[in-house]
């Protein structure tokens, strides 16, 4: 399981559950169900409260490239209620860079490129011919 943080003053710890669902730890120590709703590409667009359903928590538009723009958070304060993004990626926003974690490589949503070489480029060199 992988766990992150919300606006400690408004919610506490976060868990990421399955099949896009996760539990908001609540100050009053209750528990709020969430949902998360993607795009054709597997991208994040709404989080939602499962047992009202009418409450949006957040909700993500892209540009092409990644870039998020029009982006609501029901915590203003934090803009990290949800990492996991675009293409269902993780948005890596350690030392302000706002990078998507891909595993092997990172992809910077700004200029739309990877910010390094793939590891297995040598490996499978003669498939470039």
């Amino acid at each position: 399981m992988r766990h992150f943080l919300c606006h400690q003053e408004t919610y506490g710890p976060t868990t990421v559950l399955s099949n896009g669902r996760y539990v908001l730890l609540n100050q009053d120590s209750t528990l709020t169900w969430c949902s998360v709703e993607k795009d054709h590409l597997g991208s994040n667009r709404v989080v939602r409260e499962e047992t009202s359903g009418i409450n949006r928590l957040q909700i993500n538009h892209y540009y092409p490239f990644g870039n998020t723009f029009g982006e609501y958070n029901h915590c203003d304060e934090n803009t990290d209620l949800q990492r996991y993004k675009f293409n269902g990626k993780e948005l890596d926003l350690v030392h302000g860079l706002r990078l998507y974690d891909y595993g092997a490589r990172m992809y910077d949503q700004i200029l739309g490129c990877w910010t390094s070489v793939d590891p297995m480029a040598e490996k499978y060199y003669h498939l470039k011919k």
